[in-house]
């Protein structure tokens, strides 16, 4: 299971995201925050509880409080470089040209921009999608390389060379799960994954769409 957490003060942009991510991301938890407070103490409390967040969503402009202005703020989002630098952070503005953003992603982000760190303008018709796909990006491929990191070994030293199995029992359920993700995935994953996978395991695209195998597809 795939735990979000979104964090946007405005009530209406916050039920519609939570609810356009439970649709697009399977199997996925969306919590939500309205606050600075409420935020962080749930990321907090999910971290305490060793059931982190994989991705937060989350507005520059927050109020500290309910019924406080909302204001530029970077305490959750330091909160979560500093304990979780492996969750994504996705912050989303419609103030993205603000000077306080701007030393923020500065300050904070800089040369992180990226695999951990997506910047998405509300001022973008497209946002919403964009959003949707960057985490489905992340989501499924950190999913897809656990589960290959679990089966394999790559070669010291042999750059480029095929990767060795993990364990010398039966891998036949994990591997059939893993060649699952990556038929449904494959279009959504990052290139550097892709080479990744295509040094152990040949994935070839039909008119019936993707293929796995360990083996050398008959020609």
């Amino acid at each position: 299971m795939f735990r979000i957490l979104v964090v946007e003060d405005d009530p209406s942009t916050l039920q519609q995201l939570r609810l356009l991510l439970l649709e697009m991301i399977q199997g996925s938890q969306v919590d939500t925050a309205e606050n600075v407070v409420t935020g962080i103490g749930k990321f907090r409390e999910a971290y305490e509880a060793r059931a982190s967040y994989d991705a937060v969503v989350l507005d520059f402009k927050l109020p500290t409080t309910p019924g406080e202005n909302p204001e530029v703020d970077s305490t959750i989002c330091q909160e979560i470089v500093r304990t979780r630098p492996d969750t994504l952070v996705v912050h989303i503005t419609a103030y993205p040209l603000d000077n306080e953003i701007e030393k923020h992603l500065q300050a904070v982000h800089l040369e992180q921009i990226g695999p951990r760190v997506v910047f998405l303008s509300k001022l973008d018709l497209d946002w919403s999608e964009q959003l949707v796909k960057r985490l489905r990006s992340f989501l499924y491929g950190r999913r897809i390389e656990q589960q290959f990191d679990q089966l394999f070994v790559a070669p010291a030293g042999e750059a480029g060379a095929r990767f060795r199995p993990r364990y010398a029992g039966g891998i036949t359920h994990p591997l059939a799960a893993l060649s699952r993700d990556i038929i449904a995935h494959w279009e959504e994953i990052d290139e550097a994954l892709q080479r990744k996978i295509k040094r152990q395991m040949y994935v070839v695209k039909t008119p019936d769409g993707i293929r796995v195998s360990l083996l050398e597809p008959e020609r």
